[in-house]
């Protein structure tokens, strides 16, 4: 069974609860006086009023903190053992032992439900396992936040130019990219009478446009995409700013091609993007916080999704220069829907 941390319980009803099973921990907190059948047992639930086993559990990428019941009567160990490498993540999830509650018959655990990176909406995983060794008994219940991907780029393979945005400084157009960055399936075809395609290295994101010139920049096609129904498209994006202060337009096209439209039912999307603070003197550290734009993306009997469905990112010529990193495709389910506080508005249903 799957269950969706935090949904069942509103935010008073679960202070009340916490508070209750604290006072219940200290009041009891004898295993002596629990009350089973001898035969082994060990169960792991949720919900206090339907009290069913589960094994899957999605957590929100907002964060927050939830309940988890063991029941048992066998002197059990308790392990959590998470999927992510990174390690300033593997903590994204704790538990701490609340205690003994009698009337559930069980011990209240809480989980602790680290947010997801800004603007990330990757998912994480980790295993709670609940184990006693001696009978070969155990409980195995799988914790996810965020979503799988069908893209995920973060540019770190480019390693050339600065990473000051206004910095021109060692930075190469793609025709001059090595065979290996070429072969990530970027593109940035030639646009009108452009000689060259004006897409430019930074160093961990790429810039579009020179200040003169038209540019594209597609994605690579995304083949599996056809198994979805729902997509959401992300990205972080900036607009350029002069080292004086002096501010490019900031307008940004999304189009979808090959396949699959927006969930408003165009193929277009438009975008302003925000400028960062050339004079911040943390510039490098603080230039994306809050950049991240998504959008949903649907198939239907009139648009649907293909092997060759991709994204297409675009500025005029003139003084258009942007700033694009974290691209992202995430699978959308509705297991995980309801992490976003937000649905699509079902026109994939026509």
């Amino acid at each position: 069974m799957r269950t969706n941390l935090l949904q069942k319980i509103p935010g008073n009803a679960k202070a009340l609860l916490l508070t209750a099973l604290i006072c219940a921990a200290a009041a009891v907190g004898c295993d002596d006086e629990k009350d089973f059948s001898r035969s082994n047992t060990l169960q792991v639930f949720l919900d206090p009023e339907t009290q069913e086993p589960v094994n899957k559990v999605t957590c929100p990428v907002t964060g927050g903190e939830g309940l988890v019941y063991i029941r048992s009567n066998v002197d059990y160990k308790v392990t959590f053992r998470t999927g992510v490498e990174d390690e300033e993540e593997k903590d994204w999830l704790r538990f701490e032992e609340l205690g003994w509650n009698e009337a559930l018959q069980a011990t209240a655990w809480k989980a602790i439900v680290k947010p997801s990176k800004e603007g990330s909406y990757v998912r994480r995983t980790g295993t709670l396992s609940v184990v006693y060794p001696q009978d070969y008994l155990g409980q195995f219940v799988v914790f996810s936040q965020g979503f799988g991907t069908r893209l995920g780029e973060k540019f770190d393979w480019l390693n050339t130019g600065s990473d000051v945005p206004y910095n021109t400084t060692g930075e190469k157009l793609i025709s001059e990219w090595t065979q290996e960055q070429i072969e990530k399936g970027w593109k940035s075809p030639l646009i009108g009478d452009n000689d060259k395609a004006y897409l430019y290295s930074k160093r961990g994101y790429v810039k579009m446009g020179d200040g003169e010139h038209a540019v594209e920049l597609e994605t690579p096609d995304i083949a599996k995409i056809i198994s979805d129904s729902v997509v959401m498209f992300s990205f972080k994006g900036l607009a350029y700013v002069a080292e004086d202060g002096t501010k490019d337009n900031n307008e940004l096209t999304l189009t979808i091609e090959n396949g699959g439209k927006f969930r408003n039912g165009e193929k277009t999307m438009v975008f302003q993007l925000p400028y960062y603070d050339p004079a911040d003197p943390n510039l490098t550290e603080n230039m994306w916080k809050g950049t991240t734009q998504k959008v949903f993306a649907v198939t239907d009997k009139h648009e649907k999704f293909t092997p060759n469905t991709k994204f297409v990112f675009s500025i005029p010529g003139g003084k258009n220069r942007v700033f694009i990193d974290d691209v992202y495709v995430y699978i959308i389910d509705n297991d995980s829907l309801y992490i976003l506080d937000e649905e699509p508005e079902g026109d994939n249903q026509n």
